[in-house]
């Protein structure tokens, strides 16, 4: 039937372990001289259907795509021949642009723009972004693991100096909500990628003093001399004038240089080789979990190279970095690491100027949240489009987003991050294109100079299918990573179709964005992903009352709308409790009110009437409807804490969503309520009595039943103390769980159970108490 109605032939491949088997079914109605269009099905093991490609579709998908695009821009082109003529001036033009400030109609442009590489408007490919790729699907390792203290102990940070893109929160992957990835169907979710960097871990080795050969320093003082002649830009030779031996120095035709060689692994004096235990960071993601890199440095040099001074004077059309921050940058030191350039005819001798330290504090604490996450995408979709080519590495594409922070206004990276992500991709392709990326710092320093013709042309290749594709390019990412943020993708490639020009937004914006941003709020709301859910509407509703700045003279019927009515339409079938959950959180992220209209008609409770006697917490006075505490109540709750399943739901969904301070405050008022009515006999006394339970025993077993309803209580405790542990961890705070420690050892001797006591020995190894629970767990 399906077959009949898409006039698609239609075939099934079906495989079961080594059994192998293909049902192809053809439409009647296919005229016999015409080839049907076929749609590939695949039963592989329990799962059915899934829609299958060609093996390797993803080196050739954008050929067909390209080869229908020029088609239809010939088409396009031969009734206007005016738009011709401007669009090859403008690719020409852009074929001569050089590092750092490319001149470019994506910079400074509106979300109206239509991009002429890729004739596709900004609106749409923000939209897409944004939403195919939302903040909350991508992995920073810091972002979920709590931290550089939980990453690297208190004892690494006093030993190592920490710098790189890990610290900095540019490192990414995807991370999509099922860790688990058994099925084997080729998605590349979280588990399945084998590439994340650990932090890069710096440390001095040996006590050189060091200067430049132009500085002034006493003859015959033990130093170590900086001499950048006869080496490449941004690389560098240290000597000594005296008398060196080895292993650390060789002999050069009477100089005697500092040897790179020995500080790879790190030696003895004596020339025999350092015993450097591996370092394992803790990470829950085991997948992840490599060893550190750890960098051995010669020293850091007294003051930058003059090579790196065309940075502390060029122009910065952006603003970025400011004269303070640059002030302060220029403070942070340069080292002297042991990398050669890969073209160098005296590698074991050459040194590198290694300016991460500079980097991490530019970009550490210094650009915007919406800045990175452009970063993010830009890093994405080069990695999975281009292989993860070690040609262009985290370093390679972070330099372009150094000289892009210099010319794209702050504004934009907020109102146009498709824009900023295009211009990071254009100024790549450009410049694979001249063979030319100058470092940051030192831009005499080409970092891919020594890129031969080959890997360039397959560079180029690969990157020009994200700068000409950007939509499909995003689309198809998140299929492969497994991410099912791509169902409202179908209705903005249908409007793109239809859209012949800029005039036709306004009728985008209520045919096509608005329903999707309700698609997503609702599917959001489904799966309790309520970040995702809350700026789907918001975004939908700030669309909405924007309405008129689409087309002029164009009446908006929806410009008095409030967005509680908004939030009812948009969620229009949905259960009241879901969209009071999701009013609840419109509220806390963004400052609104729109609870109010749940508690005119309801009866309701404030949440400080469900927390007896704990310290005021910001949520204290949200009204609670007596419906959704009762969805939330527990058959066996006892009345000394009436409320607490509805608090502990609500902990719940703020961990969930990354409010980790505001869930712990709520878990240690419940903690301090429970353990109120766990150490009062005489509490727990009435309300067994007083239990549904107890009344209808007939022999009434009051010791039995005390004991389960403190085993029971006691489990809801364990729970609850694990949460918070898990609060302090993701806010590298866990030291504050010291303070719960005796409280957590007697709840986990009346649960006595293997997974409550493994626990308890896992917080004492974390707080370094591990001695005294030994004492505990041998009792």
């Amino acid at each position: 039937g399906l077959a009949e109605v898409v006039n698609r032939e239609i075939s099934i491949i079906t495989t079961i372990g080594d059994f192998h088997n293909q049902t192809t079914i053809t439409p009647q109605g296919a005229e016999k001289d015409k080839k049907v269009k076929t749609i590939c099905l695949g039963h592989v093991n329990d799962q059915h259907y899934y829609s299958l490609r060609p093996k390797g579709w993803h080196e050739n998908w954008y050929r067909g795509a390209r080869r229908k695009q020029l088609l239809e821009r010939r088409h396009f082109y031969s009734n206007d021949g005016e738009e011709q003529s401007n669009s090859l001036e403008e690719s020409s033009s852009e074929e001569e642009l050089t590092l750092p400030c490319r001149p470019s109609k994506l910079i400074g442009c509106s979300s109206q723009h239509i991009d002429a590489y890729c004739r596709a408007p900004i609106f749409h490919m923000n939209f897409v972004m944004e939403n195919v790729l939302p903040k909350n699907n991508i992995y920073t390792t810091y972002r979920y693991e709590g931290g550089r203290s939980h990453i690297i102990s208190v004892t690494c940070q006093k030993k190592w100096e920490v710098a790189g893109s890990v610290e900095e929160g540019l490192s990414v992957n995807i991370y999509t909500s099922s860790i688990e990835n058994n099925r084997g169907m080729g998605n590349e979710s979280l588990n399945a990628v084998k590439a994340s960097s650990s932090p890069n871990l710096f440390k001095q080795f040996g006590k050189q003093v060091l200067v430049f050969k132009d500085d002034r320093y006493e003859l015959g003082s033990e130093v170590v001399i900086i001499d950048s002649e006869n080496t490449s830009p941004g690389f560098t030779h240290l000597k000594s004038e005296k008398i060196q031996l080895p292993p650390f120095f060789t002999e050069i035709n009477g100089t005697f240089f500092l040897s790179n060689t020995s500080f790879y692994t790190g030696m003895n004096a004596n020339g025999t080789l350092k015993n450097i235990r591996k370092l394992r960071l803790k990470d829950p993601y085991l997948i992840f979990q490599k060893d550190a890199c750890m960098i051995f440095y010669c020293g850091k040099c007294p003051n930058w190279p003059k090579e790196a001074s065309e940075w502390i004077l060029r122009k910065r059309p952006s603003g970025w970095p400011s004269t303070s921050l640059l002030e302060e940058t220029i403070k942070v030191p340069c080292l002297l690491t042991p990398k050669y350039h890969p073209l160098s005819r005296n590698p074991d001798i050459e040194w590198m100027f290694d300016f991460s330290f500079p980097e991490t504090f530019l970009l550490k604490d210094n650009i915007s949240i919406e800045q990175r996450y452009c970063f993010h995408v830009f890093k994405l979709l080069i990695d999975f489009h281009t292989g993860r080519r070690k040609e262009l590495s985290t370093f390679v594409l972070k330099t372009i987003f150094l000289y892009t922070l210099e010319v794209i206004p702050c504004q934009q990276w907020e109102t146009c991050p498709s824009a900023c992500m295009l211009y990071m991709t254009e100024t790549l392709l450009s410049s694979l294109k001249e063979r030319k990326i100058p470092h940051y710092f030192i831009p005499e320093n080409n970092i891919i100079s020594h890129l031969s013709g080959t890997i360039l042309y397959q560079l180029i290749e690969k990157v020009n299918v994200v700068r000409e594709f950007p939509i499909m390019s995003v689309i198809l990412m998140a299929e492969s990573h497994g991410l099912m943020t791509t169902y409202v993708t179908d209705q903005i490639i249908e409007d793109l179709n239809h859209l012949s020009d800029v005039s036709n937004i306004h009728d985008s914006v209520l045919n096509t964005f608005i329903p999707a941003y309700a698609q997503i709020t609702v599917t959001s709301l489904a799966h309790q992903k309520f970040c995702q859910a809350v700026t789907a509407v918001t975004a939908g509703y700030r669309m909405l009352q924007d309405l008129p700045l689409c087309g002029d003279d164009v009446f908006n019927p929806y410009e008095n709308m409030s967005l509680e009515m908004f939030i009812q339409e948009t969620t229009a079938g949905m259960k009241m409790y879901q969209v009071w959950w999701l009013c609840f959180f419109v509220d806390l992220f963004k400052k609104k009110n729109t609870l109010k209209s749940f508690t005119r008609t309801n009866p309701f409770k404030n949440i400080v009437d469900l927390m007896d006697d704990c310290p005021p917490g910001d949520l204290d006075d949200v009204s609670v409807p007596k419906f959704i505490l009762q969805i939330h109540s527990k058959e066996f709750e006892y009345k000394q804490v009436k409320g607490s399943g509805f608090i502990f739901a609500m902990c719940t969904f703020l961990m969930q969503e990354g409010e980790y301070g505001l869930a712990g405050h709520y878990f240690r008022g419940m903690i301090k309520m429970m353990s109120k009515v766990l150490n009062d006999s005489d509490a727990i006394m009435a309300e067994v009595l007083q239990n549904p339970t107890c009344q209808k025993s007939k022999e009434k077993n009051i010791d039995y039943l005390m004991q389960a309803f403190i085993t029971g209580m006691s489990s809801h405790l364990f729970i609850i103390f694990t949460n918070l542990y898990r609060c302090y961890e993701h806010q590298g705070q866990t030291g504050y769980f010291q303070e719960y420690i005796e409280q957590f050892e007697s709840v986990c001797k009346n649960m006595a159970t293997p997974s409550a006591l493994s626990f308890l020995a896992e917080i004492g190894r974390s707080l370094g108490t591990s001695k005294k629970i030994k004492d505990v767990l041998k009792h």
